[in-house]
């Protein structure tokens, strides 16, 4: 059951009723039909009626199952920050949109597109007054659910809300005497899901502090013929400069460059530290018919103005090592 800690008027609306409908329940649905054609007058000059109310429960999985493409969606923001989602058929769109935009509503069948931020603009303030209007009829105070952003899809209808149990309010809607009849779902959270609502937001920082994050460090490249690498074998030396224990380029995992590191020791280990600016990193050799042959670094990111490297306190300096030999081994 709902919390009594983040009171909701759609809660106290979508509370279960046990086989025998309640006195409860009966008036919340006499709240809607006595309260919704006048929001819809007042809020678009909509002729409108509920012919059907359903409340059922379920988990998250199951309010997404049957996901319409055509219909449109849209986050529901209510008290405590609890977050629920308002889910309008394509006839509905299609009839609040026609009395809107020609004064009327059409007597034909809605067209099937995906629905847009101009839609969601449109219905969604009726949507409010709906809300707002039956609050006002049942005599509680405002929750404070009213519409939010569009939701484009599956995947973003699930980032959108929590995981956990939702009530579902499917109201059937007769649009302009009958010209349409659509469908509106108001999907609230409970139990859980308002457990999860009601805990105070964290500082976002807090959930990268163990995302791993994979980095690859390039220590030097060189462009070698395709005969040459299938000669190699174990015992081959690769010589690579000494310059270029300065200048590793850090990059992640699709390649793209990241930052510039150095190349030490920190307790015994190989570490790198991260350095400012650009150093000068060596031009790779291309080795044709034996004879090796430097070329300019085709690099953005290195600059002809070098930042100094930030002390190494605990990694000592290599300057002045001989070029490092790289065993190439099973």
């Amino acid at each position: 059951m709902p919390t009594a800690s983040a009171p909701s008027v759609l809660r106290q609306m979508l509370r279960p009723a046990p086989n025998a409908v309640s006195g409860a329940a009966v008036t919340d649905a006499r709240a809607w039909r006595m309260s919704l054609p006048r929001a819809s007058e007042q809020a678009a000059g909509l002729v409108a009626a509920v012919s059907g109310l359903e409340m059922t429960e379920t988990d998250l999985d199951g309010v997404l199952a049957n996901w319409d493409m055509f219909a449109l969606s849209m986050g529901l923001a209510g008290p405590a920050a609890a977050r629920g989602l308002v889910l309008a058929d394509a006839e509905l769109r299609a009839g609040l949109i026609e009395v809107q935009t020609l004064g009327r509503v059409l007597r034909q069948a809605a067209e099937l597109r995906p629905a847009t931020a101009v839609d969601a603009a449109m219905v969604g303030h009726v949507v409010d007054a709906w809300i707002a209007g039956f609050e006002a009829a049942v005599g509680a105070d405002h929750g404070g659910w009213r519409s939010g952003e569009p939701i484009g899809d599956v995947r973003a209808a699930k980032m959108a809300v929590d995981d956990g149990e939702y009530r579902v309010l499917d109201l059937v809607i007769s649009l302009g005497d009958g010209a349409r009849t659509g469908r509106l779902q108001l999907v609230t959270p409970f139990g859980a899901a308002v457990a999860a609502a009601e805990t105070p937001p964290r500082d976002p920082r807090e959930a990268f502090e163990h995302v791993e994050a994979e980095l690859h460090a390039v220590l030097y490249r060189k462009t070698v013929p395709l005969r040459w690498l299938s000669d190699l074998e174990p015992g081959v030396l690769l010589e690579i400069p000494a310059e270029a224990l300065a200048a590793v380029e850090l990059e992640d995992t699709d390649g793209r460059f990241v930052r510039f590191a150095r190349l030490g020791k920190s307790q015994g280990q190989r570490a790198l530290r991260l350095v400012e600016g650009s150093p000068e990193r060596p031009a790779p050799t291309h080795t044709v018919g034996g004879i090796a042959a430097s070329h300019p670094v085709p690099s953005a990111a290195v600059s002809e103005h070098v930042a100094a490297p930030t002390s190494m306190a605990d990694l000592p300096a290599i300057d002045g090592l001989p070029p490092l030999d790289v065993t190439i081994s099973d």
